[in-house]
């Protein structure tokens, strides 16, 4: 359920970009640096981050994932309009670039990465691509 369920329609990535976003998973988390790995996996350009997110007792990585995922939804649409947003990439894209991403006609898939830190919380990527 929640924000996981609306994306049933989003096709998932391939093996190897499903392999590639766990890499960059692990090369961001390792780094601690959010995006590092954007752009390297074939057919993937967008990409979302939940950076070391820590799974509660009594709770899953999914709904750790869903949460994080709520988190970007509620950016919410940009009210200068999109391609004006994504023009401005030093404010309003830093503020609504995930809803962006998730939001996008023309990413039909998404690869996700999955990255278990040595401090036990998860680094989670979501790569999106045509």
């Amino acid at each position: 359920s929640g924000i996981l369920a609306a994306f049933s329609g989003i096709l998932r990535g391939t093996p190897e970009q499903e392999a590639c976003s766990d890499m960059g998973a692990k090369k961001d988390g390792d780094s601690n640096m959010a995006h590092s790995s954007a752009g390297r996996c074939r057919g993937l350009g967008g990409q979302n981050t939940c950076p070391g997110y820590p799974v509660r007792a009594g709770s899953t990585l999914t709904a750790t994932l869903n949460g994080c995922l709520q988190q970007m939804w509620a950016e919410g649409e940009p009210a200068e309009g999109v391609q004006a947003c994504i023009a401005d990439r030093a404010g309003c894209f830093q503020m609504h670039g995930h809803w962006i991403n998730m939001s996008q006609a023309s990413y039909a898939t998404v690869a996700c990465g999955f990255y278990k830190m040595s401090n036990g919380r998860f680094w989670m990527n979501q790569n999106f691509g045509r």
